[in-house]
């Protein structure tokens, strides 16, 4: 599928400030003075059957990954939870919610402006900051999901005794990674048909599948804590690959 046009201008060449209402007499002109690379990302295409996996293996063990992640610091690609009996007791996976996972819109703004908020309280109580905005490039293509078979892994993200997983749950993990491993090699082979270029279209975790959300989201679990721990920041947030990070004026990043 399509991702972006990267542009570099040409050599020699001074565009200067003009401008076309028309939209072909504009992108003409545009070519004219830019070399234009489109970009492309390999989308998984699966069956139903495929889908129905990836929705049990969610039910069965991604959602005891999803706990392991900070309910304040992590936003994005969130499984639907019910509300948790007291205020140390871990909130359930809503096995019975229409979907496993919450919508994006409310959690994307409520983590956008969570961090414009602690810069504004800041500022108002006359303490500078410094802002930060991180975004990871190519996070999905760069993902090799055997690391969530690990034992220190899970180990290292909290999945221990209650949530520590079965042998069943571990063989079923590891043949979720063996089919994802399996649709890697098959979009690589993909992608030299697509391309003359001697750079292959990256593959990595695939998008497409519920899975890729959780094993993505769970990877960065100890940055997560990392940061808390390192910076031990006024304020961060995580959406998926984007990150907020709010520190005094003089913090070390």
């Amino acid at each position: 599928m399509p991702k972006k046009v990267s542009s570099k201008p040409k050599e020699d060449c001074k565009n200067g400030h003009t401008h076309f209402s028309n939209k072909k007499r504009a992108f003409e002109h545009f070519c004219n003075f830019n070399t234009i690379t489109p970009e492309f990302r390999i989308v998984g295409n699966f069956p139903v059957k495929t889908h129905i996996l990836s929705a049990l293996w969610i039910n069965m063990v991604g959602h005891k990954f999803d706990s392991c992640l900070s309910e304040s610091d992590v936003y994005g690609a969130r499984l639907k939870r019910l509300k948790g009996e007291g205020a140390n007791k871990e909130k359930p996976f809503n096995l019975a919610g229409i979907g496993s996972f919450k919508p994006y819109y409310q959690p994307y703004q409520q983590w956008r402006n969570s961090g414009l908020s602690a810069i504004r309280s800041e500022l108002e109580h006359k303490r500078p900051v410094i802002a930060v905005s991180l975004d990871l490039k190519s996070y999905y293509h760069t993902i090799d999901p055997s690391f969530i078979t690990e034992l220190k892994f899970q180990e290292t993200i909290g999945l221990v005794e209650d949530k520590v997983l079965s042998k069943t749950e571990q063989e079923f993990t590891k043949k979720i990674v063996r089919l994802l491993k399996e649709w890697g090699k098959a979009a690589s082979n993909f992608s030299k048909r697509l391309t003359t270029s001697a750079k292959a279209i990256p593959s990595g975790l695939v998008m497409g599948l519920t899975v890729s959300r959780v094993i993505s989201n769970v990877l960065l679990c100890k940055w997560d804590k990392l940061i808390r721990e390192e910076l031990a920041p006024v304020h961060y947030g995580r959406y998926v690959d984007d990150m907020f990070i709010v520190l005094h004026d003089g913090g070390k990043i």
